[in-house]
C-alpha cells in the first residue's frame, strides 16, 4: 500500500467535438470526503458525474474541482426563443400600462437575464466528452502528485524513526 498525501493539485485539458475543457483538482486534509465541483453555466448537469470521477480516486479530503471549458463559436451561441419571449413581454408589458418607447440592443446587453441567454454550450451533452477526458486527467494528475508527497513524507517520517531508534 502507498502512502499518499492528503494535500495536492492536478490540472487537465482536453479537447473534443470543439470544445476545450481545463480542469484543475485541489485537495486539502479532512476526516471526511468533502467535494465541491465549480462547472460553466450550461453544464451544471454533469456535476454528480464529475464528483463520482473525483470520489473514485479518494475517500476523504477537502476537495474542490473547478472545470472551464469554451466552445469556439460561444460569442455566437444566443438562445433566440428566450431572447424573443423577453422582448415580446417586455413589449406587452408597456402596452398595458402605456410606457412610451421601444428597446434597443444596448438596453437588453444590460438586461442580466438577456446575458444569460447567450448560452456557450447550446448542446452540452456534446461537451461532456471534454470535460470528463479534463477531469479524468486532472484526477489522475492530482493522485500521481500526492503518491509524490506521500513518498517523500514516508521518507521522512523513517528517518525520523531511525534517529529516535538510534538515540536508545
Amino acid at each position: 500500500m502507498s502512502t499518499l498525501s492528503m494535500t495536492g493539485f492536478g490540472r487537465g485539458v482536453a479537447e473534443a467535438g470543439g470544445l476545450r475543457a481545463e480542469a484543475e483538482v485541489s485537495s486539502v486534509n479532512r476526516k471526511q470526503f468533502d467535494c465541491s465541483v465549480s462547472l460553466p453555466p450550461g453544464l451544471s448537469r454533469f456535476e454528480e458525474n464529475c464528483r463520482r470521477i473525483v470520489a473514485s480516486s479518494m475517500t476523504r479530503g477537502r476537495v474542490q474541482l473547478v472545470v472551464k471549458a469554451e466552445a469556439p463559436s460561444a460569442a455566437d451561441a444566443v438562445d433566440m426563443d428566450f431572447v424573443g419571449r423577453r422582448i415580446a413581454s417586455l413589449r406587452a408589458v408597456a402596452d398595458a400600462f402605456g410606457i412610451k418607447g421601444d428597446l434597443s440592443l444596448s438596453d437588453l446587453a444590460r438586461m442580466p437575464d438577456f446575458v444569460s441567454a447567450v448560452s456557450a454550450f447550446p448542446n452540452p451533452d456534446a461537451a461532456w466528452p471534454a470535460v470528463e477526458t479534463a477531469v479524468r486527467a486532472a484526477v489522475s494528475s492530482h493522485r500521481a502528485m500526492r503518491e509524490r508527497e506521500g513518498l517523500a513524507l514516508r521518507s521522512d517520517l523513517e528517518q525520523r524513526i531511525a534517529r529516535l531508534r538510534a538515540l536508545r
